[in-house]
């Protein structure tokens, strides 16, 4: 449990409660479809974009969730970028998780996982693989239809924290990013290179009321070797990142806190429609890709701050 100093020098408890810790290496064998929903951990799972966007979304027994995604399988366009909502993605709703999760809540979500790179490429010719933590209301991929056109389905809202690397040895690229619907709002982003090949261990959000999140990544562990156990929220510091997924001015949003109304406000990413979602993906600017991608997601956590009601 992590730890503030008071005045008097004095370590003060910053508690959060662990309303669920999900190991997907105990979850029985399962290979996903698109928009089939799968139970576990008394959850439903559902995976969207896998068709046109990866290769297979898979529980193993014993290795965790793994999402492959060859090159050879992706449209144009395989992105949480902007408008972009195109990568195979894995989720769940937050209410489910969380039973009385309301508009006062601030919760914490954290993955552990690892990633491998392969396929025929040249560092630097365009091809990307990456890992994502996305928080979203759902909107997922483009109409078939329209495929390979980009961006695709422009319809939903999110925040990302992930990473990609084109194949360079000597770098690798944290960034966080928020998505929605028109361009003028949507593709906030910071981004930080780090030093070598070194792909996520650790992804977590903190994702406060009305839409505002801190969202962290590390490489490695204090010890230097890959992070096994979930560290304290708010713990990690190689990368950083904050940012605020609401499109809508706050004149605007219906219900305002403050304001004259008795029912929830109406932002973006909110209780009834929140989803996490674990994403991995290859991106080509021009096909085909010839890139391979491979992320295993072993464990997912989401706590909460305790309540206090009066």
């Amino acid at each position: 449990m992590a730890k503030v100093k008071g005045l008097s020098g004095t370590s003060i408890s910053q508690p959060w409660e662990v309303i669920t810790e999900f190991d997907f290496t105990g979850a029985s064998n399962h290979t996903f479809s698109d928009g089939v929903a799968h139970s576990y951990g008394g959850v439903d799972w559902t995976c969207q974009n896998l068709a046109n966007f990866g290769t297979s979304i898979k529980f193993i027994n014993g290795t965790g969730l793994e999402i492959v995604v060859n090159g050879a399988d992706t449209n144009l366009g395989a992105n949480w970028y902007y408008l972009w909502m195109n990568c195979p993605v894995l989720s769940a709703s937050v209410d489910d998780i969380v039973s009385d999760y309301d508009a006062s809540d601030t919760l914490c979500f954290q993955a552990i996982l690892t990633s491998s790179i392969g396929g025929s490429f040249t560092p630097g010719d365009g091809q990307y693989g990456g890992s994502f933590l996305v928080m979203t209301d759902g909107g997922w991929g483009p109409d078939p239809a329209t495929l390979p056109s980009i961006p695709g389905d422009a319809t939903g809202h999110w925040t990302s924290v992930g990473m990609y690397n084109n194949g360079d040895a000597d770098h690798t690229l944290f960034y966080t990013r928020s998505g929605g619907t028109t361009g003028a709002t949507a593709g906030p982003l910071h981004s930080q290179d780090i030093p070598e090949q070194r792909f996520p261990t650790f992804y977590e959000q903190v994702f406060l009321p009305a839409c505002t999140t801190i969202m962290s990544a590390a490489t490695t562990g204090s010890g230097g070797g890959d992070i096994t156990k979930f560290p304290d929220p708010l713990e990690i510091t190689q990368f950083r990142s904050s940012a605020h997924k609401q499109q809508t001015y706050s004149y605007q949003i219906s219900n305002m806190p403050g304001g004259t109304g008795n029912a929830a406000p109406s932002y973006d990413l909110r209780p009834t429609n929140l989803k996490v979602g674990l994403s991995s993906r290859v991106y080509d600017a021009s096909l085909p890709a010839t890139m391979n991608f491979t992320t295993v997601f072993t464990k997912l956590r989401v706590l909460r701050r305790p309540r206090y009601d009066l």
